[in-house]
C-alpha cells in the first residue's frame, strides 16, 4: 500500500515536531513547511493528500495560503491548526476552503481520527 502524504505548515517548531511524532510514519509520508508562501510551493511540488496549516504565521497567513491551495487545487484536504479557539477565525477558513479544524493543545488520538476521517478513500 503506498503511503499518504501530508504536509504540515506551521512556523512553530515544537509543534511541527510534536505532530511529526504523533504521526504514524508508516503509513505516512510527512512534510514540513515553515511559511505559507513555502507550503504552497510544496503543494505544487508534492500534491500531499492531507495538508495540517496554522493560520497565524509570518508574512502570509494560513487563510491566504489555504485560498492559494484551493485556488490550484480545489479538491485540496486543509486541515486548520490553530491556538486560537476563535470561532470567526476558524469560519474564515473553512469559507477558505479547508475540510476542518483542529485546536492546540490536542491528542494524537485525535489527529489520527481526522486523518482517518480525511484519508479514508
Amino acid at each position: 500500500m503506498e503511503k499518504k502524504k501530508i504536509l504540515i505548515v506551521d512556523d512553530a517548531a515544537p509543534i511541527t515536531a510534536m505532530m511529526k511524532e504523533m504521526i504514524d510514519e508508516t503509513r505516512y509520508d510527512v512534510f514540513i513547511e515553515t511559511t505559507g508562501e513555502r507550503g504552497i510551493r510544496a503543494y505544487e511540488e508534492l500534491k500531499p493528500d492531507l495538508v495540517t496549516m496554522d493560520i497565524v504565521m509570518p508574512s502570509m497567513n494560513g487563510v491566504e495560503a489555504i485560498k492559494a491551495i484551493r485556488a490550484i487545487d480545489p479538491e485540496a484536504k486543509i486541515v486548520v491548526i490553530t491556538a486560537i479557539d476563535m470561532p470567526n477565525i476558524i469560519n474564515e477558513a473553512m469559507e477558505a476552503g479547508a475540510v476542518d479544524y483542529l485546536v492546540k493543545p490536542f491528542s494524537a488520538k485525535r489527529l489520527e481520527k481526522i486523518f482517518n476521517k480525511h484519508l479514508s478513500d
